[in-house]
Order: structure tokens, then sequence, then C-alpha cells
């Protein structure tokens, strides 16, 4: 502990500054340019939905064959 927290009677004279103190200078902000969208991914996204379209409904036209009980 400080001797002066123990003393509240006494005031602290005021800090005498050669310079007035400065912030952080300012950070210049970047320019967020918007990301240019590749062709090449939406064809490649285009076909693989359409494969997928064709996959389920293949599979969804497949008929199941109808057990035989084995006696």
């Amino acid at each position: 502990m400080d001797s002066d927290s123990l003393a509240p009677n006494t005031t602290k004279a005021p800090r005498k500054v050669r310079f007035a103190p400065k912030g952080p200078p300012r950070r210049a902000q970047k320019t967020l340019l918007p990301k240019p969208e590749n062709v090449e991914a939406d064809v490649d996204a285009a076909k693989a939905e359409e494969l997928m379209q064709r996959f389920n409904e293949a599979s969804a036209k497949v008929k199941h064959k109808a057990e035989k009980k084995v006696a």
C-alpha cells in the first residue's frame, strides 16, 4: 500500500508536462473493393446442381422388386 493512499487530506499537485500528450495517430481506412465474381465457379456450381437433379430423379424412378417368400 502506498503512503499517499493513507493520507486523504493531502492534495496532489498537478503534474508538470513540458509538452501536451498526443493521442495515437488515426489509421487510414483501407478502401474495400468488392470481390470479383468467379464465372467458372458459377458454371461449375450450375453443372453440379444439374447432375444432382438428374441423380435424384433417376433414383426416384427405380422400382424395387417384390421380395419372394422362401418356403
